[in-house]
């Protein structure tokens, strides 16, 4: 014997209560995940490593793997903007494979203020920032063929004002 209509109509709107429900599930998940909201404090410190770091910095010492490479980086430059760009001037082609001339940088972690992320995704770490002098670190993976693979490695650039 067929349910009655009303058992009918009541099974159709159970069921698009439930694709309703798991669309607002859905919904609220994906608006839920993501980064967390940066701190009042950590921005206040992106904002203190960006004036910090917009200046013109040559590299006192220069280590790859520990083994210092600094007479590689003699004469060269760098200068970052407040707007969130470098450029490096004095660059030989070999390090320009470590350093592009010119890029951008972000932070991809709005609570960690002193990690940046440069435009062709290698993520530094600063230590020591002063008005002075600044420490970065990054490791440059995944190169291969001849002198490239040479570049590979863990850099650390200690830079002066």
């Amino acid at each position: 014997m067929p349910a009655p209509p009303f058992l009918t109509k009541i099974n159709e709107i159970m069921k698009l209560l439930a694709k309703y429900i798991l669309f607002i599930s859905i919904i609220t998940l994906l608006t839920n995940c993501g980064d967390p909201e940066p701190t009042p404090q950590a921005v206040d410190q992106t904002l203190a490593t960006i004036e910090a770091l917009s200046k013109t910095w040559s590299p006192s010492q220069v280590t790859l793997d520990g083994a210092n490479v600094s007479a590689d980086w003699s004469g060269v430059s760098f200068s970052f903007t407040q707007n969130k760009s470098f450029t490096v001037s004095g660059l030989s082609t070999e390090n320009s494979l470590i350093w592009p001339s010119t890029g951008t940088y972000s932070f991809p972690d709005a609570n960690k203020p002193l990690k940046i992320l440069r435009n062709d995704g290698i993520e530094i770490t600063l230590n020591n920032l002063t008005d002075t002098s600044v420490d970065v670190s990054f490791v440059i993976t995944g190169r291969t063929g001849g002198r490239a693979a040479g570049l590979s490695g863990s850099y650390k650039f200690s830079f002066s004002k």
